[in-house]
């Protein structure tokens, strides 16, 4: 996690790890973790990461509440 992220962003990424990552692998039968970033662009990004560190998706989560982050994602799975 890089130290130029917001409060709103380390939120992003700890929700990310925790409870979206329990919420993916509970769902879909199979570990999954959530990965938050920023790219090199500034936007916010959610990888989906199998349990043998393949990225199967990623999400464009820019600017979006948890809420929203998590239907996003949920979405594309």
């Amino acid at each position: 996690m890089t130290t130029l992220m917001t409060e709103c962003q380390k939120e992003k990424y700890d929700f990310c790890a925790n409870e979206l990552t329990a919420l993916l692998s509970k769902a879909l039968r199979e570990p999954i973790s959530a990965k938050y970033f920023i790219n090199s662009y500034g936007e916010e990004i959610v990888s989906l990461v199998n349990k043998d560190g393949k990225t199967i998706r990623t999400v464009n989560v820019h600017m979006d509440s948890l809420a929203a982050l998590t239907r996003d994602v949920m979405k594309q799975v």
